[in-house]
């Protein structure tokens, strides 16, 4: 009875008699959706918690929370709080944590020495995030809009141009063609 529905309607909308005969996408078969253990199977997209990443904006502070205020609902936590935020992430299977820090306007400087300081807030709330769960993988924003007096994301002349060269030999002075190959950009925590 559907073929054959199917067919007037082919017939009424002008498509030629060879072509009257249904196909994908009009008909979908079903035979591998039937049992839950082939639509497991054949499933395209399955997101868990470890393809995940959290993000978290980090700031100074103890028992700190301060709302951001272009990011509803979003809270920049101070270390204490992130290595608790930390904990929920790894009991629930998030492998990762996204930082941005957010250091006081004192430390903000026209050549962002703040950047490369053993301690600034990067670096400390990545030092007692290992301390604390040594398995949560960190990824750090390399940048220096944090730092910079102007919140710029490189290092400017005195008219406010990014000096995108400069910025780049501040955060690798080695040219990559004359680095080891094994050697990586990296932060000693």
């Amino acid at each position: 009875m559907f073929l054959q529905i199917a067919r007037v309607k082919a017939y009424n909308t002008g498509i030629p008699n060879n072509c009257r005969t249904m196909s994908f996408p009009a008909t979908r078969m079903r035979r591998m959706r039937h049992d839950a253990f082939s639509r497991h199977l054949m499933r395209e997209t399955r997101l868990l918690p470890e393809d995940l990443i959290m993000v978290a904006f980090v700031c100074e502070g103890d028992n700190t929370r301060q709302p951001v205020a272009s990011m509803p609902g979003v809270e920049r936590l101070s270390v204490d709080l992130l290595v608790e935020l930390a904990g929920e992430c790894v009991a629930m299977g998030i492998p990762a944590l996204a930082l941005f820090p957010a250091p006081p306007d004192s430390s903000r400087s026209e050549d962002a020495a703040e950047a490369w300081s053993p301690d600034n807030l990067l670096h400390r709330a990545a030092r007692a995030l290992k301390q604390a769960f040594p398995q949560l993988g960190l990824i750090g924003d390399v940048a220096l809009d944090p730092y910079t007096h102007d919140g710029q994301d490189g290092l400017t002349d005195d008219s406010g141009y990014v000096l995108n060269a400069t910025s780049t030999h501040a955060f690798c002075p080695t040219p990559p063609s004359t680095r080891p190959a094994s050697t990586a950009l990296s932060v000693t925590l």
